[in-house]
């Protein structure tokens, strides 16, 4: 994942964005210790990532999820 794009995300040339985006979710979720989902975050933060990668294109999904809920978010 550390070497996928927006564009490669929102373009599905990985995968379905909304699959990534809640692989996304639990990954940085458990990095937190947090155990418990939501289901209306996760389509609510699929859509956040599909509008943030739409704008800046050539941003590391990664850095993406950094920039949206990183820490202090």
């Amino acid at each position: 994942m550390s070497k996928v794009t927006c564009d490669q995300f929102r373009k599905y040339k990985i995968a379905s964005p909304q699959y990534i985006a809640i692989w996304l979710n639990g990954y940085y979720s458990g990095k937190r210790g947090n155990t418990i989902v939501e289901a209306q975050d996760l389509v609510a933060n699929a859509k956040k990532m599909q509008d943030y990668c739409f704008k800046n294109p050539q941003t590391p999904v990664m850095q993406a999820v950094e920039t949206l809920w990183g820490p202090g978010k």
